[in-house]
Formats: C-alpha cells, sequence, structure tokens
C-alpha cells in the first residue's frame, strides 16, 4: 500500500511539472484525450475525485487493485488498456498484473474484437410515452481471447461430503493457467437474450502451504480423499450457455438469469460435466441505480458504456448525486456428472463459504463477510450421488443475500 501511495504522488507530481507549449488552463478547456493532460487537469490541480478516476480508471495505463481471492490478501499492480477502431470493427486489449502482500498474485492478458456496424440511418416514427430503459444500450457480438494464471497460496480444504468438520481442515497453494477464448452472440434485444460458447485449457498444479493454523493438505489427506492431490493433469474445457438480462417494470426489477453446460476432459479418471444454473435478482430503490453487471464486450480493466463507439467510449463518472440503492438476491444450482469410474477433482469443486453483505450509504461503502451459519453451510456442500453399474451425480446449491 506504501508502494501504491509513493507511485501516486510520484505521478501527480511529474504531471504538475510537466512543462508545455501550451498552458494547463488552455488544456483542461479542450478536453484533451491524453492521459498525461487529463492527470494534468485533476491531479495537478487537486481535484480529488477526479484524480482518483483517472488513476483508477485512465487509459492506456492505470492503476488495478481487487480482491484477489478470500484470505489471499488485496493486490495492486498496473492495467494497460488499448484499442483499435475500424468501419468494422472495435478491437480492444488489456493487459494487467497484481499481487497482494501474501505472495498471491494474478496476471493476464485479454483481446476482445466486437463488429460495430452501424445500423443505416434513416426516419422512423416516434414511441407514444417512451421512457428510456437502463438496458436498452446496444449489444453486439462479441470474439474473446485471453490467457489468465492466478496463484494461490492459501487455499482451505475440509473434505468431500456434507459430513465435513472443522477439525478437517487443511492448508495448500495453487497455481492456474487458463488459456482460451470464447463466443457471445445476443439473440433478442428486448428480453437480452443472448447465447455464450467457450473452449478453454485449464493447467493446474498444487504445492504445499506451510505455517498456517492447521496442517498442510498432505499431512491429512491423501489421493482416496482428496482426489487430485497427487496429480493434476491438463483439462480441455468446453461449454456452452445462455443468459437473459431484461431490466423491467420503469428500471426497479433487474435479472441477470444464465444457464451452462460444461464439459471438463482429462486423463487420471477426472472428466466430468457440469450443469450450472445461476439466478440473480436486483430490486432498485431508485430508478436512478446503476446497473453493475460488467458489458460482455469490456475486457476486465475497460468499463466503456458503449462497444459501438469507435471513438472509444469513456467510463462513466464514478461519483454521482443521484440517490441509489437496492436490495437483492441470488440463487445458483451446480449439478456435476461423471462416467462411469470417473471423479470430480477436489479443486474443480463448487464451494460457497460465506454469506457476503455489502452496504453502500452515501459515499461510504462496507462489505460484510460473515461466517456461514451451519444451515447456510448445509446447503453449499456437495450431495454426491453414486452409481454401482453407471455415471454418478453430485449436486450442489446456494444462496446469495446482498444489498446496498
Amino acid at each position: 500500500m506504501r508502494r501504491i501511495l509513493a507511485f501516486v504522488f510520484l505521478l501527480s507530481g511529474i504531471t504538475w511539472g510537466q512543462g508545455s507549449s501550451t498552458s494547463s488552463d488552455d488544456v483542461c478547456r479542450k478536453d484533451s484525450p491524453r492521459e498525461v493532460d487529463k492527470l494534468k487537469c485533476t491531479c495537478g490541480k487537486f481535484k480529488i475525485p477526479g484524480c482518483a478516476q483517472e488513476l483508477f480508471t485512465g487509459e492506456p495505463i492505470h492503476i488495478a487493485v481487487g480482491s484477489i481471492a478470500p484470505q489471499n490478501g488485496f493486490g495492486a499492480g498496473l492495467a494497460y488498456v488499448g484499442h483499435k477502431n475500424t468501419d468494422n470493427w472495435r478491437d480492444s486489449w488489456n493487459a494487467d498484473a497484481i499481487g497482494s502482500i501474501n505472495g498471491s498474485w494474478r496476471a493476464g492478458i485479454y483481446a476482445k474484437f466486437v463488429p460495430s456496424r452501424g445500423r443505416p440511418i434513416g426516419i422512423h416514427k416516434g414511441t407514444k410515452n417512451f421512457k428510456p430503459n437502463l438496458g436498452d444500450l446496444p449489444e453486439h457480438p462479441v470474439i474473446s481471447l485471453y490467457a489468465q494464471a492466478i496463484s494461490l497460496n492459501k487455499l482451505t480444504y475440509f473434505g468431500l461430503g456434507p459430513a465435513t468438520t472443522p477439525a478437517g481442515r487443511a492448508y495448500y497453494g495453487m497455481r492456474e493457467t487458463i488459456v482460451g477464448g470464447s463466443i457471445f452472440k445476443p439473440l433478442n434485444e428486448r428480453w437480452k437474450v443472448s447465447l455464450y460458447g467457450e473452449l478453454n485449457g485449464r493447467f493446474v498444479a498444487l504445492r504445499p502451504s506451510l505455517g498456517q493454523p492447521s496442517p498442510t493438505i498432505g499431512v491429512l489427506y491423501t489421493e482416496a480423499t482428496a482426489p487430485g492431490l497427487t496429480t493434476q493433469p491438463g483439462t480441455f474445457q468446453l461449454g456452452e450457455g445462455i443468459r437473459m438480462t431484461p431490466v423491467r417494470f420503469n428500471d426497479h426489477l433487474r435479472l441477470n438469469y444464465s444457464a451452462m453446460y460444461q464439459q471438463y476432459l482429462a486423463s487420471s479418471n477426472f472428466s466430468f460435466q457440469r450443469l450450472t444454473f445461476d439466478l440473480g435478482h436486483q430490486f432498485a430503490i431508485y430508478k436512478t441505480t446503476r446497473i453493475f453487471v460488467p458489458r460482455e464486450s469490456n475486457g476486465p480493466d475497460q468499463c466503456a458504456l458503449d462497444s459501438s463507439d469507435k471513438r472509444g467510449s469513456p467510463c462513466p463518472e464514478a461519483f454521482s448525486r443521484n440517490l441509489e440503492g437496492s436490495f437483492g438476491f441470488r440463487v445458483y444450482n451446480v449439478l456435476s456428472f461423471t462416467p462411469g469410474g470417473d471423479i470430480v477433482p477436489f479443486y474443480f469443486q463448487p464451494t460457497l463459504a460465506a454469506l457476503t453483505l455489502t452496504v453502500i450509504h452515501g459515499s461510504r461503502a462496507i462489505r460484510i463477510i460473515v461466517s456461514a451459519h451451519p444451515i447456510f453451510c448445509y446447503f453449499a456442500r456437495t450431495l454426491s450421488i453414486p452409481s454401482a453399474n453407471g455415471p454418478s451425480a453430485s449436486l450442489s446449491w446456494g444462496m446469495k443475500v446482498k444489498s446496498h
């Protein structure tokens, strides 16, 4: 954190002292697209909100921050964003890397290709009693390519099945590399229905995690009780899904529904299939409440609203005077199938270890992560359905409640 603050002050000092043939006031009035000029007009003039937004969302380079994973700290680093626009395509690429104080890190490169051919210009009749809808921003097909690696030094494992106890806690470290691509295709504009397909190569490597409150995983578990502990073969993963994100009832109801069918193909009897249903509900108290669902056309370091804007749509203002507030809940169901004799490796098992409650009041954000109550812990676990002569299945389900 000290290094981040030092970097911010150093960057502010550089932009403040940099000379130019054009005065700073002239540059600010012309609204220059150059990041250095924007920093001079915000950080150089001690405009704290604008300076913070430029430092953390500016292009092409900005500070990247975020939670890497539970128990592995808050990470910080740098991100790079670039784009190239033509008459028919809007291409963008992102690269970022962050690290946390416990040695965990995440790094990746991402590319997006969005066909942005505009609709023919013509004269159309207006709509009677038209009311703007927050979900009416255009969606376009998106082709994505990516490569990401993440290394976590502190992960916990309690064993398989619903009978696990805190006494079975063990720690381990893991590095996973994902290389692949995906395709996103909108189908229905009114109900925001779209299809999704992905193709990934997943490569996992486990390691001991020493110096923790409980033993490392190799002390308490074996390959029989933690499938995949001694060997982690490369996995070829396919996925097909459908998503629906309509906004209804005068912008007060925002739905985020998705269904995903995935196939994991690997050696060592670690092949399985997974069916996931994810139902998100957000109820806005005020219709001016912003929608926080990421847009498919954006990379992880972008926040543009309109993917068809060839000028490079900037991020929306991070600070607003509008009244905002919402509450919601999310329900998901995961069903895994394994062919006869195969099993799901423990590092690919879905988990839900806590109930997260986020409260935003005014400009202050408070996030409370509550340790799972036994009843929530039960609903978050996996139910295995073995079969003596054929495929077996496992079912996981859970529920998260959130308000802001």
